[in-house]
């Protein structure tokens, strides 16, 4: 059944249980967010395929994800920052761009859950994955993340999408993952994606090592 919904065309990907923190401060989506505070507090993410977040709505891909406000922060001259929680994915059926702000008829997906051993078996290994590349990319960009503060879910959907938001990888690539039609595919192209960028990063390290002992003997 499809539904109305306020959207906010972002050059970021929203996935389900992952947060979202966003400066307000243009007119149309200040309005947007009063708005949503009145009614349910959900609006709808979207990546844009071209054109930039401020001003006028460029193309956005179909697919995006539901956000339920859940803080907000008043600033001066109607300005907030306010932090959002992914949770449901949708395709946009339809979008009208004559209003105050962009609202779309959307329609919700659902993911197709297998949840058999072989999901729950690689849920482990993209646990290790998932802290392994961080560690990596904590010595590329130290201070990235405090891996002591770091909480893996148990649960397999839920941890295949923290992991994709935690990815650092151009967000069309992340869209593919959100369009996932399976936990299985979803597990699959997650752990592929973590399996490639675990070798670029250790390629990364090893060539800004050489550099290093490089510049170390010339000095």
């Amino acid at each position: 059944m499809s539904f109305t919904l306020p959207l906010f065309p972002l050059q970021t990907v929203l996935f389900p249980g992952t947060p979202l923190y966003l400066h307000i401060f243009e007119e149309r989506y200040k309005l947007m967010i009063r708005n949503c505070l009145e009614m349910d507090r959900r609006f709808g993410v979207v990546l844009l395929r071209h054109g930039s977040e401020v001003g006028k709505t460029g193309e956005s891909y179909p697919i995006g994800c539901t956000a339920r406000i859940v803080h907000i922060e008043p600033l001066d001259e109607g300005k907030m920052n306010i932090v959002a929680l992914g949770e449901q994915r949708f395709i946009t059926l339809s979008m009208d761009l004559g209003q105050d702000f962009p609202v779309g008829e959307v329609e919700v997906l659902d993911l197709e859950r297998t949840l058999d051993d072989i999901t729950f078996k690689n849920t482990a290994i993209l646990s290790h994955q998932i802290t392994d590349y961080l560690k990596l990319i904590n010595k590329v960009k130290p201070g990235t993340l405090d891996l002591k503060r770091l909480r893996l879910p148990s649960e397999p959907v839920a941890l295949a999408y923290l992991s994709a938001s935690l990815l650092q990888i151009p967000p069309s690539e992340k869209q593919n993952l959100l369009c996932a039609d399976s936990d299985t595919d979803l597990m699959d192209l997650t752990q592929k994606l973590y399996r490639r960028e675990t070798t670029v990063t250790r390629s990364l390290i090893g060539v800004t090592q050489q550099d290093a002992m490089r510049t170390s003997r010339l000095n």
